[in-house]
């Protein structure tokens, strides 16, 4: 791209020019001027200076929505020249310059797609026939889902595509892993843009936009691992934010949004290793919180929410390595617990939770070896606590529980290292030796008298 125009080229032009004191923006500079000189007679002149040719010019200002009369150039006008021109390479200035300034227009979305199947940056004719891919007037599509999907090499600039009418832009950078380039857009109409960026592993660019009509946005950043701009949005209408920041490893930006129509953030977070960021949000129509802050190793952070709709919670802090931070929850629509902390190595909170309704707890504590609270629950629906408290090796609490409906409970002390309590325990419905296999491996400490009836056991 244009390396002949960096982006401070018009403030220095006309300070040289003018003699005026430097600013720090082109912007400001015009308006600085634009009482001792014409804004168009200043962008000729600087156009001019870059050898960028009149027919250019002209284009530029009609696919921005410019006037063409040049003798009538606002200094927003100005800034919109310059800006396509920061984006156009000498090739394609020059095919512009050959084939006038009316841009490609397509039709329809279909016609889209079929020419962005069939583009060859290579390929001059194609060039020749339709223009630079960059200047296609796009002002008529309202889908541009998938559209780069899988173009691993595509990093075309689309600063100037017009797609104020588009609705739908799922998976349409998914896997373009060198996509990088600026995304000016008014996205005001589009409602869906799932899995968008996914995969876009070397995008970072400023989103400053309008996505208020969004209702979806799961995995939209996933695995793009570059990506760490700020997301000052109006989500207000998002429902889905599943893994929208998932192996987002660079992200780490403030998000004070108004997440209050969202159900689901299952795996949002999850892998998002540098995030740290305070999270003062109304959660209270969340369903599905599970896998969230999974493998989030910098995330500590107070989250006082509502969480009264919440049904999984199953592996929310697993591998969170750093979180501990309290959680005074009600979670008496829970069902799921499983893996929850499993890995949570810093975490040791009392949890007075109302878990009355869970059913799975297999590996809820495994390897959170600073935990060592007391957990005064109501276990009686639990039919899953299989490795529970596997490698925590610190935990030595009683557990006086009813467990009468667990059914599987094999390593759920392997590894617990200080445990050390009675098991005052009836297990009438473990009905498999294999059910209950390695529960104490490795519990070095434990030594406390087993008198259950497994009458149950068939083998």
């Amino acid at each position: 791209m244009l390396s002949w125009l960096p982006a401070d080229v018009l403030c220095t032009i006309a300070r040289e020019a003018l003699l005026s004191s430097a600013c720090s923006a082109p912007r400001h500079v015009l308006q600085a001027v634009s009482s001792l000189v014409r804004p168009h007679a200043l962008l000729l002149a600087v156009l001019d200076h870059l050898g960028v040719p009149l027919t250019f010019v002209e284009y530029a200002l009609r696919r921005r929505g410019g006037p063409v009369d040049l003798g009538d150039v606002s200094i927003d006008a100005f800034v919109r020249v310059l800006e396509v021109t920061r984006h156009t390479s000498r090739e394609d200035v020059e095919c512009i310059e050959r084939l006038g300034y009316q841009p490609m227009a397509i039709p329809d979305d279909q016609t889209l797609r079929a020419l962005v199947d069939a583009y060859d940056d290579d390929d001059h004719s194609f060039r020749e026939q339709y223009g630079p891919l960059a200047y296609w007037d796009t002002s008529r599509i309202t889908d541009m889902s998938h559209l780069f999907e899988g173009c691993s090499t595509f990093n075309e600039p689309l600063a100037c595509w017009d797609v104020s009418n588009v609705r739908l832009v799922n998976r349409m950078f998914y896997g373009a892993t060198s996509f990088n380039q600026p995304l000016p857009w008014d996205v005001s109409n589009v409602t869906d843009m799932r899995e968008m960026f996914r995969g876009a592993a070397s995008f970072n660019q400023p989103l400053p936009w309008d996505v208020s009509k969004v209702t979806h946005m799961s995995e939209m950043f996933r695995d793009a691992a570059q990506f760490d701009q700020p997301l000052p949005w109006d989500v207000s209408k998002v429902t889905d934010m599943s893994a929208m920041f998932r192996d987002a490893t660079s992200f780490d930006q403030p998000l004070g949004w108004n997440v209050s129509s969202v159900a689901c953030t299952r795996d949002m977070f999850r892998g998002a290793r540098r995030f740290n960021h305070p999270l003062s949000w109304d959660v209270s129509n969340v369903t599905d919180m599970s896998g969230m802050f999974y493998g989030a190793t910098s995330f500590n952070q107070p989250l006082m929410w509502d969480v009264s709709k919440v049904t999984s919670l199953c592996g929310m802090f697993e591998d969170a390595t750093t979180f501990n931070q309290p959680l005074e929850w009600s979670v008496s629509n829970v069902t799921n617990t499983s893996w929850m902390f499993s890995g949570a190595a810093s975490f040791d909170q009392l949890l007075q939770w109302d878990v009355a309704n869970v059913t799975n707890m297999s590996w809820m504590f495994s390897g959170a070896a600073s935990f060592n609270q007391p957990l005064r629950w109501d276990v009686s629906r639990v039919t899953h606590m299989t490795g529970m408290f596997s490698d925590a090796t610190l935990f030595n609490q009683p557990l006086e529980w009813d467990v009468s409906n667990v059914m599987y409970l094999q390593n759920m002390f392997t590894g617990a290292a200080s445990f050390n309590q009675p098991l005052r325990w009836k297990l009438s419905r473990v009905t498999s030796l294999q059910h209950m296999a390695h529960m104490f491996d490795r519990a070095e400490s434990f030594n406390q008298p087993l008198a259950w009836d497994l009458s149950g056991l068939g083998g």
